[in-house]
């Protein structure tokens, strides 16, 4: 049947914050659209439509990080901070409580999909329905099914784990706005618990990246641009940062960024998966 209309999460949430440089009033329209879509659990869901939502599943939580930025354009949104910092403190309420995972190398973000009866997609309480909530659906980046146990990947997973952070760091910057400053001490625990995990528990020493790390301690030798996400934390040190420009980025042969002295080699744009990755086509 006809779903009628369909909202995705981020995508939505990109859209309000594109649209608010010209047309500020829809887009605050279409904001609260997608943050109230939100769950009974507390969470957006990966798309909501007509009569039906993903329970099973988020997607990328960007909603505090946005409405930061339209509110700092515009100090009239301030009404919008009010209105939504409960619901989007949910939101990240529910990441804590949902998927968060406590490694041996510190406490991380995992992807999952729920058992839920309400969604019937093909995907609930699958590999696919955790990589839908990736945002990134077919990403190879995810690919095999073996470290998917009881609706979770074991795989801390960096660039959620990063979003997930400036979205408590969002929130901590919106709080007094909303006033909501009691918020900030919990928020600011949360934040730093996880920043630290990225800095000291993600970074890959032998790589010379942050990368995703399985529940045993192996790192993920799949690299794509959540790897950088990092860089959102403000956890990565300098040399860190320094490292993973040269070794990765600006490397002709996995992201080929930047530089004044582009070869015929790097005319694409950053690709999904890192250029030596077997799953990156050829080009031609």
């Amino acid at each position: 049947p006809s779903l009628g209309y369909v909202l995705f999460d981020w995508d939505n949430l990109f859209a309000s914050h594109l649209l608010a440089f010209d047309a500020p009033a829809l887009a605050y329209s279409n904001f609260v659209q997608i943050v109230r879509s939100k769950t009974a659990a507390g969470f957006v869901p990966n798309y909501a439509c007509g009569g039906s939502k993903s329970s099973d599943r988020t997607e990328p939580p960007v909603g505090a990080k946005v409405l930061q930025d339209m509110a700092k354009r515009d100090p009239d949104a301030a009404w919008l901070v009010r209105l939504l910092f409960d619901d989007l403190e949910d939101w990240t309420d529910w990441f804590w409580a949902s998927r968060l995972t406590n490694f041996s190398f510190g406490p991380a973000i995992v992807l999952g999909s729920d058992n839920v009866s309400d969604v019937n997609d093909g995907s609930v309480f699958h590999m696919q329905g955790a990589r839908y909530e990736s945002g990134l659906d077919n990403s190879p980046m995810y690919d095999g099914d073996d470290y998917f146990v009881n609706g979770r990947m074991q795989l801390a997973d960096v660039g959620m784990t990063s979003m997930v952070v400036q979205e408590l760091d969002s929130l901590v910057s919106l709080a007094p706005t909303a006033g909501r400053s009691d918020r900030v001490a919990e928020l600011q625990r949360r934040a730093d618990a996880l920043r630290a995990t990225v800095r000291d528990g993600l970074w890959d020493s032998d790589q010379k990246i942050f990368a995703n790390r399985f529940a045993n301690g192996t790192f993920s030798n799949r690299i794509s641009p959540t790897s950088f996400y990092a860089l959102q934390t403000n956890a990565p040190s300098e040399e860190q940062a320094r490292t993973m420009m040269v070794a990765w980025l600006r490397n002709s042969s996995r992201f080929c960024v930047g530089g004044d002295d582009r070869s015929d080699e790097c005319y694409w744009g950053p690709p999904s998966i890192s250029a030596d990755d077997p799953a990156f086509p050829p080009l031609g």
